[in-house]
């Protein structure tokens, strides 16, 4: 090759100078996205066994209220750390598939789209609650409070501990520790 034709391909392929770099940066387009389009942006990526799964949560409420026994709040308390179980499940997906590099170098970081997926399942199970609490005071003698105290204890613990494991352990098979403390809460 030619000197000039040289000089001219490495003046093309020329990296910006350093004081220029941020003026760069500011420069690459970025579509704005909206914090309510991102979030319902994931829904699509749930899987709907996750969703039926969290539906078919409701049919032992539905069963045990039509007995309205006073067991109703225990037995239908010993489902909720199965839902919080299904919402860990689905936020380490990336780490059960080994997608956790690709998804932190995607245009959204890896913990805006776990967050976001947390956020979705988490209204999603509190509509849940919101229709297992009140079925669940009408079949017992207790307070309204008092059943969804009852109710949301053993979700809310089920989440905490696996949530403290899956940040403690960053491999795959930490949804197995998940799993034994969901039964363990159950039980």
């Amino acid at each position: 090759m030619n000197r000039e034709l040289k000089k001219q391909i490495a003046k093309a392929f020329d990296a910006p100078t350093p004081g220029r770099k941020v003026q760069f940066i500011h420069s690459l387009p970025r579509p704005h996205i909206s914090t309510k389009t991102f979030i319902c942006s994931q829904i699509p990526f749930i899987k709907k066994s996750v969703w039926l799964m969290s539906i078919l949560i409701l049919l032992p409420v539905a069963w045990a209220a039509s007995f309205a026994s006073e067991n109703t709040v225990w037995i239908v308390s010993a489902f909720t750390p199965f839902l919080a179980l299904l919402l860990i499940a689905e936020s380490t997906k990336s780490a059960i598939y080994g997608m956790n590099e690709l998804e932190m170098s995607a245009r959204f970081s890896l913990k805006s789209v776990v967050l976001a997926r947390l956020i979705i399942l988490g209204v999603f199970n509190f509509g849940i609650f919101c229709i297992i609490i009140p079925v669940c005071h009408v079949a017992n003698s207790i307070s309204f409070m008092q059943t969804g105290v009852y109710l949301f204890v053993p979700y809310l613990l089920t989440t905490s501990i696996s949530l403290y494991l899956v940040r403690r352990f960053r491999n795959k098979e930490v949804i197995y520790g998940c799993m034994a403390v969901a039964v363990f809460v159950s039980g």
